[in-house]
């Protein structure tokens, strides 16, 4: 694509009225809309392909993209484009500030020559069955005026080709992407082109790929907002203390992403002492670690409460080699980024005030549990929610998390909680027992101690329990300041006498249920199987206020 001719232009006599000075102003609006969600490999091409329709329109409109620098700040050196229309490109964007695409890779190398064919290249032409060596010569003297450069070493460059080590400072830069292919160039190549050694004053954000972190750490600046760091899951990057070190660098930091990148500290240096770290401007968090790690992490981390609650707070469900250790160990490992979380929802390690809620829900699935809190009776809106990875040779069920959280979760949150959600999937089995002791109960209506509303979806375990704590109960009931329970269970008609007895030495307490919702299985209304329950369900009616089932008032 050479956009220096006009040989194919168009001549339409409308758009030359169109004012000369308002056309750049038009075009990179346009073009910014055309390429704003475009990831950055692919804005060069877009960017050029419609500055090349517009210069196609008319002469005049294709005399003024030539004059105006703006236009011509986007380049990438690689053999798609010939050398002599990259030249071209440079002369055109005058002393602007460039966005700069490198690529290294034998099938799309930029600028390659080999010896008795120069001309050829000068044209873009690529040579065969020879030797590629990377000239830079067009890429170094621009280096100072570039204020984001991305770097890609593609899977066809072999492990021999040697990349000149950065060597060059730039000034302007405010953008640094990195990314190796991580097979097959070397992990720990230093970064080409442009130096840490230099000051780089204005550098805002980095992201690297595949990269090693003591290749890329010398770019920290205290400048960073925006920092995207990605490893090869193979790989072993930074300790922990290493890691909280380099970010206490980096107070202005608003986006921090990670991916593989905590080596294991199995093996710290005892003498290592963990630095908290604040960082009062982070609007993003994204982590794709070990459990264990990313809980430590998160226990030394501490930013503004409103980044829980704005959406922007995520952990990828993988859970690196920490989700296959087993045993008593295993519980912790599972539970412990969970208890980190609702520390934080209770004000612990975070910046301003943090929401109050009143309504928890915990969900378990197959390989995973989840939880979520608002403060809404229903799960419609929650203010935060997460998902935690469970390993498949993990025994982990509802009761084990719920134990870990009413005995060590944070007392001032769960006292506050109004409604509890309970939601079991095919993941705990549906014969696990009652709790051979009230222990179980006893704690948990001690965490939850002012529970109003119960919502029990498929926790045939849990429900169970907690009608035969009130059989064994005298006084003071479970939960006393209980007024709706809402249960949803297979075998419901078959345990309608353990239902019936509960709420009927809740009413002979005076602590009667207001309302009473009961789901049933479709297959079993349609069986008729409510039928051998309907003096009982006659008997509910007559303890409660409201009684539902299948959502109709009885």
């Amino acid at each position: 694509m050479d956009v220096s001719s006009t040989d194919d232009a168009v001549l339409f006599a409308p758009f030359a009225a169109f004012p000369s000075d308002l056309l750049p102003e038009v075009w990179l609006f346009a073009l910014g809309q055309s390429c704003r969600a475009l990831p950055k490999h692919s804005l060069y091409w877009r960017h050029w392909h419609e500055l090349r329709n517009f210069m196609m329109v008319c002469k005049q409109w294709y005399e003024v993209a030539v004059v105006t620098p703006a236009l011509w700040r986007i380049v990438q050196f690689d053999g798609r484009v010939a050398r002599r229309m990259t030249k071209l490109m440079l002369q055109r964007s005058g002393q602007m500030s460039l966005n700069l695409q490198v690529c290294y890779d034998d099938k799309h190398s930029f600028a390659s020559r080999y010896q008795g064919a120069q001309e050829s290249l000068e044209d873009g032409a690529h040579a065969k069955h020879v030797k590629i060596v990377y000239d830079t010569s067009l890429v170094e003297p621009v280096i100072r005026r570039v204020s984001s450069l991305v770097i890609t070493v593609g899977s066809r460059l072999g492990s021999n080709e040697m990349i000149s080590k950065g060597t060059y400072d730039a000034a302007l830069l405010e953008t640094l992407d990195v990314e190796y292919h991580p097979t097959v160039f070397p992990f720990d190549h230093p970064v080409p082109l442009v130096s840490p050694v230099f000051p780089l004053p204005r550098l805002r954000h980095i992201a690297v790929l595949n990269v090693a972190f003591r290749t890329f750490s010398p770019f920290f600046r205290p400048t960073i907002t925006s920092l995207n760091i990605g490893l090869p899951p193979y790989s072993y990057g930074p300790s922990l203390f290493t890691f909280l070190h380099a970010l206490s660098g980096m107070p202005l930091l608003v986006y921090l992403r990670t991916s593989y990148i905590f080596s294991d500290d199995a093996h710290r240096n005892p003498d290592d002492v963990l630095v908290d770290v604040k960082l009062d401007n982070l609007r993003r968090l994204i982590l794709a670690d070990g459990q264990v790690t990313c809980a430590e992490f998160l226990e030394h981390l501490t930013f503004q409460s409103s980044l829980l609650y704005s959406g922007n707070f995520f952990r990828p469900m993988n859970t690196g080699r920490s989700m296959y250790d087993d045993g008593d160990e295993g519980l912790d490992i599972h539970t412990r980024l969970l208890l980190v979380l609702l520390a934080k929802l209770d004000g612990q390690g975070v910046v301003g005030i943090a929401r109050t809620p009143t309504s928890f829900g915990l969900h378990m699935h197959t390989s995973c549990f989840s939880f979520d809190v608002g403060d809404a009776p229903d799960a419609s809106k929650p203010f935060f929610e997460h998902m935690l990875a469970v390993a498949d040779e993990m025994d982990i069920g509802m009761k084990d998390v719920l134990h870990v959280i009413c005995s060590t979760g944070p007392r001032s949150l769960l006292s506050g909680i109004r409604t509890l959600r309970l939601q079991r999937s095919e993941r705990e089995s549906e014969s696990l027992p009652p709790s051979e002791t009230p222990t179980f109960i006893h704690d948990m209506q001690t965490a939850f101690c002012n529970l109003e509303t119960l919502h029990l979806d498929d926790a045939d375990a849990i429900w169970i329990d907690v009608a035969e704590a009130h059989l064994a109960a005298s006084s003071p009931l479970p939960f006393p300041m209980l007024k709706n329970l809402i249960l949803k269970e297979k075998d419901l008609p078959q345990n309608i006498l353990l239902l019936r007895d509960m709420v009927r030495i809740r009413a002979e307490a005076g602590s009667p249920l207001s309302r009473l919702e009961l789901i049933f299985e479709s297959e079993e209304v349609s069986s008729g199987a409510l039928g051998s329950v309907q003096d009982d369900l006659e008997t509910l009616r007559g303890l409660v206020e409201v009684l539902e089932i299948g959502g109709s008032q009885v």
